[in-house]
């Protein structure tokens, strides 16, 4: 595992950076997502930024139908669910067909609970 230094978190928010400029994430929720991994401390789980945003925006699907995510559970790499396309609407398309083709996964390593 790696040691979480200053310096890696630093390079973790580097790597998220970089990520979301070359994504097609809107820039209006570069803060919130920044924000999320912070207060959830996900950032110390995911410090590649491609996983640091498919937590954040599978945690944010979830909890539309009532669910949270325990990560450390889940058995799936949430950057399968980073949101990628032409635009921000097939992103979340593309990135909500492999959040429902895991659903099985999470659900049998007891990964969501209800809220």
């Amino acid at each position: 595992m790696t040691e979480l230094t200053p310096e890696t978190l630093e390079a973790a928010r580097k790597s998220l950076q970089e990520c979301l400029s070359e994504s097609v994430v809107p820039r209006e929720y570069w803060d919130e997502i920044a924000h999320w991994l912070e207060a959830t401390h996900v950032e110390n789980l995911f410090l590649v930024g491609r996983d640091a945003i498919g937590a954040w925006w599978a945690a944010k699907e979830v909890r539309k139908l009532g669910f949270a995510i325990n990560f450390a559970k889940s058995g799936c790499m949430p950057g399968n669910w980073f949101p990628e396309g032409e635009n921000w609407d097939v992103a979340q398309a593309n990135a909500k067909y492999k959040l429902v083709a895991d659903w099985q996964c999470l659900i049998d390593h007891e990964a969501l609970s209800k809220i």
